[in-house]
């Protein structure tokens, strides 16, 4: 009878032992878990503010593009209308030689 009780005995004091063995892990699993998870949220925010930045940027970007694009377009238009009268006056001189020359004929 000693002999069972003590059985008895020893199967619960070890099942107890893994019982607070199992409980610790659990404890470990979920601490691991709540940090996994907020390093999960931290890098999700991390990337939501670099998209953001990104997005940000990419606008000021395209801004400073379309005024320099802008800037460039009067440039080329008022060489273009400077480039046309150029060619109009040379038309036009030659216009004049060309009534010059009949002038000198007659």
């Amino acid at each position: 009878m000693a002999q069972r009780d003590n059985l008895i005995e020893e199967g619960r004091s070890a099942s107890e032992q893994m019982i607070a063995s199992a409980r610790e892990e659990v404890a470990r699993m979920i601490e691991q878990t709540a940090i996994v998870q907020a390093a999960r949220d931290e890098a999700q925010r991390i990337l939501d503010d670099a998209r953001a930045l990104a997005a940000d940027e990419r606008a000021e970007v395209e801004s400073y593009i379309d005024g320099r694009l802008a800037t460039l377009e009067v440039i080329l238009n008022k060489t273009m209308d400077a480039v046309a009268r150029g060619r109009e006056r040379l038309d036009g001189a030659n216009d004049k030689d060309v009534l010059s020359q009949l002038a000198d004929d007659n």
